[in-house]
């Protein structure tokens, strides 16, 4: 898998976009989702796209629920905004949101377009 990371403009909004390329493993997740939360804390970005459209996840539903229920423990805090971009494993992403919404966690959605990302994420401010 590869990555690569972006600060861009949307509107008034400046965001960390991370594209993720092929198959991802729970070790490459966890890698390029710190460098992600480096570059956010760095920038002084509260708003990130996780764009895994072209990486299908290696892991099982677990790994995303635990990711998706402990935010804040890998350093997203709150005020931290993440918009995920799919396009595999659907079922996957769909649980990571209803669990993460159960424990009363709303800074993280999940989309299968990018456009209503970005949308959110700048109706955030």
């Amino acid at each position: 898998m590869e990555y690569r990371i972006e600060i861009e403009e949307h509107g008034a909004s400046r965001v960390v976009h991370t594209h993720l390329k092929g198959s991802m493993s729970a070790k490459e997740r966890d890698v390029a989702a710190a460098a992600k939360i480096r570059k956010m804390k760095e920038g002084k970005i509260t708003k990130a796209i996780w764009d895994i459209r072209e990486a299908p996840l290696e892991y099982r539903l677990v790994g995303s629920h635990l990711v998706a229920t402990h935010l804040p423990e890998l350093g997203v805090t709150n005020k931290g905004l993440i918009a995920a971009i799919y396009a595999h494993n659907k079922e996957q992403h769909e649980h990571a949101r209803l669990a993460a919404h159960n424990r009363g966690i709303y800074n993280s959605e999940y989309f299968p377009e990018i456009a209503d990302a970005i949308q959110w994420l700048v109706s955030k401010d």
